[in-house]
């Protein structure tokens, strides 16, 4: 498999050791932004004009954690503001990884997301001790911003 011009093997961590995971989360960011988008003006949702002016918002609680997404569709929208640091509370400055997974990268993708998708899109941690729960909790969010979208 390529990655970032490089051959990496299938499921390995190699990708983080050199920061072409950064490339990678970019990559998918801007791939499924771009699906989303062709879904949302093919699908049922086709009536709804993007550049009209839409605002969809969810909070989503996951075990201790809290976070909400906005997301903005309209001529004036686009980019993203991500306030999810700290992840977790342990240690201290929250968790740098999960799994291979570096959570800096979390911003990373929903700005590459919301770029490529033509919204503006705010996520931010209400309140979370456990990185894997934020990380999860603003996906669930996102992911029904994104239905009510559909569904407008």
């Amino acid at each position: 498999t390529l990655v970032a011009g490089r051959a990496v093997e299938p499921r390995s961590n190699e990708l983080a050791a050199e920061g072409a995971d950064q490339v990678l989360v970019r990559l998918v960011g801007e791939a499924l932004g771009s699906a989303l988008k062709q879904m949302l003006l093919s699908g049922p949702a086709a009536n709804s004009n993007l550049d009209v002016a839409r605002h969809f918002f969810f909070c989503a609680p996951l075990d201790e954690a809290f976070t909400e997404v906005q997301l903005g569709f309209g001529q004036d929208q686009g980019g993203a503001q991500v306030s999810l640091a700290p992840y977790g509370v342990y240690p201290k400055a929250g968790r740098k990884h999960i799994g291979s997974f570096r959570t800096a990268l979390t911003s990373d993708f929903f700005t590459h997301l919301s770029g490529a998708l033509g919204c503006r899109l705010v996520a931010r941690k209400v309140r979370g001790e456990n990185a894997h729960h934020i990380v999860e909790a603003t996906f669930k969010s996102f992911a029904r911003c994104l239905r009510k979208a559909m569904d407008d």
